[in-house]
């Protein structure tokens, strides 16, 4: 019965720690192979993606090439941050999922 319990918390917490808010926004540019700005004016740098710079020839070009195929500006994107405060860039760390 108390194993029972100590699971029953343990989801409880899990889900409570994971649950994040989801924001509907939409692209207005893209920057790089990891980094968007979307219509609020704010930077989104996407989690779990590590691309080259722009600098990185060719690869950094060629990273943004692909993200804007994939967020296009304009469209229309749900955004969940995965950190409250921002880098020392001003960029917000988040998970983005195209509608499409």
């Amino acid at each position: 019965m108390q194993l029972k319990k100590l699971l029953i918390i343990f989801v409880l917490l899990f889900v409570l720690t994971f649950t994040k808010t989801a924001l509907a926004q939409s692209v207005s540019k893209v920057y790089d192979g990891d980094t968007i700005t979307v219509n609020s004016n704010q930077k989104i740098r996407l989690s779990c993606i590590d691309a080259p710079e722009l600098s990185q020839k060719p690869y950094g070009q060629l990273a943004k090439a692909e993200l804007a195929k994939l967020l296009p500006v304009d469209s229309a994107i749900t955004i969940v941050l995965t950190d409250q405060k921002p880098d020392r860039y001003g960029r917000f760390l988040a998970l983005v999922y195209n509608k499409e």
